[in-house]
């Protein structure tokens, strides 16, 4: 791994760009940064372990312009390229995560930066949109925010903003679109060696990180393009997995909510949901890691006391698939593969409607 030695000020801004196998993407996004009109900031390129091209397309950008600097690694996944990138900040930097195949407006880095210097926050939170082939489509990211509200200080983090890490989208917990001081970032990234593997880190390190902020501020501005879609559909080996991981991460910290809903019924609803989403993918792709076929894969996931306890919690919920609840309460896995199966024949239907629509704009 490279060390990088770069004297900066307190105002630089690092840009994390973790890069894995997307040689068709990252030229637009490294482009989106060097088009910024804030134009104090450096870009670490993770390269982590690709196979195609990416590696030296990194190179050759860090050759052509030195506020880039690449780190070679083996592949770790998501959340390990991040770590990697984030031990080359200095703690009085700034820090924003950028994933290799997205895009930022020309004046994020501006809007982030000019409110950061006037509130003093731990973190500055923009808008993002999400796009598709070109086309648009918003997505707030500070979403039930009141739109007056633009500065959250002390216990009202904890009490309006925190319920958006178990289950409801006060505002959502992905690292992407914000702006970090880089101390308190590295506390909760760099001093825990338990993460997920591949999913939900995102939620994982603002879960942790919230009960240590002074202040939270926002801005209306969209500040990051996230692009959906790009054909990476396949089966995800760690995604219950971590998804546990997340269920007894999140009754760790859920005492530190100081509202007044449920959080650990809301972590339970969410795990319902996860879990039935996790047999529709293995049903979809042929694959049941702990039994062979969809009932017994249903019936292991079962037996796990982290499904068992969630299924006390949950009734008269009617969140995702239609009769999810009360088919998760029962604990009959017959019960559950048709509910699962209805659902995918649902879906079937809503994909093909939207198929045809795509293909008329």
């Amino acid at each position: 791994m490279n060390n990088l030695e770069i004297g900066i000020t307190m105002d630089t801004i690092w840009i994390i760009v973790p890069v894995y196998n997307v040689e068709k993407y990252l030229g637009k996004c490294v482009k989106s940064v060097q088009r910024q009109t804030y134009k104090n900031w450096k870009m670490v390129l993770v390269d982590d372990g690709s196979t195609d091209n990416s590696g030296k397309l990194c190179d050759d950008f860090a050759v052509r312009d030195d506020r880039i600097k690449v780190i070679h690694t083996k592949n770790c996944g998501l959340p390990g390229a991040r770590r990697n990138g984030l031990r080359t900040v200095p703690d009085n930097g700034y820090c924003f995560f950028c994933d290799s195949d997205d895009e930022l407006p020309d004046n994020a880095l501006e809007v982030l930066c000019d409110k950061a210097e006037e509130t003093n926050a731990d973190f500055v939170s923009g808008c993002m949109v999400r796009t598709f082939r070109g086309i648009k489509l918003p997505l707030n990211q500070t979403g039930q925010i009141p739109p007056e509200k633009k500065i959250y200080a002390g216990e009202e983090i904890l009490n309006d903003l925190y319920i958006g890490c178990f289950g409801v989208n006060a505002f959502l917990p992905n690292l992407c679109a914000k702006l970090f001081k880089a101390d308190k970032l590295k506390k909760v990234m760099l001093d825990d060696s338990r993460i997920p593997k591949y999913f939900a880190e995102d939620l994982d390190v603002t879960l942790r990180l919230m009960p240590m902020l002074d202040k939270v501020a926002f801005v209306p501005d969209t500040v990051y393009n996230y692009r959906v879609g790009g054909g990476t559909s396949k089966f995800m080996s760690t995604f219950l997995e971590d998804n546990l991981f997340m269920y007894n991460r999140k009754k760790e910290y859920m005492h530190y909510y100081t509202g007044k809903l449920d959080a650990h019924r809301l972590i339970a609803i969410e795990l319902k949901n996860i879990a039935m989403s996790y047999f529709a993918m293995c049903n979809k792709f042929n694959k049941f890691p702990l039994g062979g076929d969809l009932k017994k894969e249903i019936e292991a996931v079962c037996d796990l006391p982290e499904i068992q306890e969630a299924a006390t919690l949950i009734e008269g919920d009617t969140s995702g698939f239609v009769g999810s609840a009360e088919a998760l309460i029962s604990m009959d896995a017959q019960r559950i593969v048709a509910v699962v199966c209805a659902q995918q024949e649902n879906d079937k239907g809503i994909k093909a409607i939207a198929k045809k629509i795509i293909a008329r704009l």
